[in-house]
């Protein structure tokens, strides 16, 4: 298996542009010891950081049998987590519920 090819192919079939998919294999192989080290290289980090985390996050789901539209939600661009949190039960919700805890 060509690990590079292969890798790159399945950021793109998550809608990674071919080259930044080719940066993000780029970055993986720099921080493997690959290819030599180059601090220049990690100025770009923070931009290719976001799209993988929406690839894991989507590709996690499918996996999961859970509905992409469901949290986490990750955005590809900008810098989105939206961890929500639910609560289940059927104990009806009352003031003291939603009073805050600190006086």
């Amino acid at each position: 298996m060509v690990r590079g090819a292969t890798i790159k192919e399945f950021l793109q079939c998550y809608g990674v542009p071919k080259q930044q998919a080719k940066q993000l294999w780029d970055m993986r192989q720099l921080m493997h010891g690959a290819i030599p080290f180059d601090s220049k290289k990690l100025e770009n980090l923070g931009g290719l950081v976001q799209p993988l985390r929406a690839v894991v996050a989507a590709g996690l789901k499918i996996r999961l049998g859970k509905a992409i539209d469901e949290p986490p939600l990750v955005a590809a661009t900008g810098f989105l987590i939206h961890p929500a949190m639910g609560l289940g039960g059927t104990r009806q919700i009352t003031e003291d519920d939603i009073r805050p805890l600190v006086p």
